[in-house]
């Protein structure tokens, strides 16, 4: 992608710990290093304290390759087409409700020639993606606010 279509790569880290196994970092800047060592810049961004800047980080993709459910979630949120790395069944599941599951490989059988095939996909019908993506979660959004509305004046 970064050859092929000049893409600039951003390595995103969300997930800070609270333990060192579910600390993202140190894989990511060791990511970051391969790549720079392959001749391909990228930037490292893990300085989020919440979802919030997550969401407004991911907003100008073009596309977003995850590895975490949430990741997924969030660019969701800001309707940019997501490729998803799963490594639990849940992945497929929030794939599919949008009807994109297509675009969720097992990461226990990647191939990288599919990724390539499937991340060109994503960023060839960007514009029609992105609009199915907001058809689809829209709803949800406006269910999630009548819920968390609802919470608060029981509270």
């Amino acid at each position: 992608l970064a050859t092929e279509r000049q893409a600039q790569i951003t390595v995103f880290c969300q997930c800070y710990g609270p333990t060192p196994d579910q600390d993202d970092r140190p894989a990511a800047r060791r990511l970051v290093h391969r790549l720079a060592v392959a001749g391909v810049a990228a930037t490292l961004r893990d300085d989020f304290t919440d979802a919030r800047q997550a969401i407004d980080a991911y907003a100008p993709l073009a596309l977003l390759i995850a590895t975490r459910m949430h990741t997924a979630i969030f660019g969701f949120c800001s309707a940019v087409p997501v490729l998803l790395i799963g490594y639990q069944p849940k992945a497929v599941g929030v794939m599919a409700t949008l009807g994109l599951q297509r675009y969720c490989l097992d990461i226990g059988a990647l191939q990288d020639a599919e990724m390539q095939q499937l991340a060109d996909e994503l960023l060839s019908e960007g514009l029609a993606l992105r609009r199915q993506i907001a058809a689809r979660v829209q709803p949800m959004r406006r269910e999630a606010e009548a819920m968390t509305g609802s919470l608060r004046e029981r509270l």
